[in-house]
């Protein structure tokens, strides 16, 4: 199952791209898909405030992880 939309951008000339959405994909896990929303909110942020999406973004699926494996059932 893909996990996000992905960009693609197409290098016109030095300096120059042009960028091209694809069709939005939801993981179907909330929380995973809330952290992909917070990444894409990031295209034109200043890249000072990438740091601290970044880090959320990897506690919050480190949680999801943690989380998916206390409820696994055990044998």
């Amino acid at each position: 199952m893909p996990l996000a939309a992905e960009a693609t951008q197409t290098v016109l000339d030095p300096g120059e791209t042009v960028t091209e959405q694809q069709p939005e994909q939801r993981t179907g896990h909330p929380a995973v898909d809330t952290v992909l929303d917070s990444l894409a909110a990031l295209d034109g942020a200043p890249v000072d405030e990438h740091v601290a999406v970044f880090e959320a973004a990897h506690d919050a699926l480190r949680g999801a992880l943690a989380d998916a494996a206390n409820s696994r059932p055990t044998a």
